[in-house]
């Protein structure tokens, strides 16, 4: 789980400017999913 709060910040740090949403958080991976331009990205969590 460690990794993905350095892939979050990670992720917001890259673009400040732009919102996430953080869905689909399950067992496997979470998907965060860029609210402006709507990329997704899955990151696995194990």
């Amino acid at each position: 789980m460690q990794q993905f709060y350095y892939y979050l910040a990670y992720h917001l740090a890259k673009n400040p400017r732009e919102s996430y949403t953080i869905s689909n958080i399950h067992m496997l991976h979470l998907e965060i999913i860029d609210n402006e331009n709507r990329e997704r990205s899955a990151f696995p969590i194990c």
